[in-house]
């Protein structure tokens, strides 16, 4: 388990991503950089950046990669040393669909606009302080919902 300064480090990849995969690769940058590999990826770009997750350099052996973007394919050639590192390193590939249903969604931002549906946040805070909002959800003192933001602007 990471303390919180390597997390907090780890963290500060995204800030810098979209600079970074403009220049090198994800991997390159973890070399670069002298980070240690992560527990967790979390992909929203697929593709290359994808593939490059996989990498011993980015992701410890017996770690997690969740994509949201796409699957790992499981017949193209160019994706079989992706597909041998899973089963060689123990690790963990997940694709998470995400795709939001216009229909639903309208739905409830008319329950939202009408003061029928309303959460309560006790607390919103940045993603690099993921582990502290997950220890206050798990403490159960949290009387109301715990916001991570994912955005890097300022609010």
């Amino acid at each position: 388990m990471k303390t919180a300064v390597e997390t907090d480090l780890h963290a500060l990849l995204f800030e810098y991503y979209e600079q970074l995969r403009h220049s090198e690769g994800l991997a390159e940058a973890f070399r670069k950089r002298a980070w240690e590999p992560v527990d967790l990826v979390l992909d929203c770009i697929g593709g290359q950046t994808l593939r490059q997750a996989y990498d011993p350099a980015v992701v410890r052996d017996g770690g997690i990669i969740i994509s949201v973007a796409q699957p790992v394919p499981e017949q193209e050639p160019e994706w079989a040393g992706v597909r041998d590192a899973i089963a060689q390193r123990g690790l963990r590939s997940r694709f998470f669909i995400v795709r939001p249903v216009g229909e639903q969604l309208e739905k409830i931002s008319l329950l939202v606009e009408k003061g029928e549906l309303k959460a309560f946040v006790e607390k919103e805070m940045e993603l690099y302080q993921g582990r502290e909002a997950m220890e206050l959800v798990e403490s159960r003192r949290s009387r109301g919902k715990v916001v991570l933001r994912v955005n890097c602007y300022d609010r």
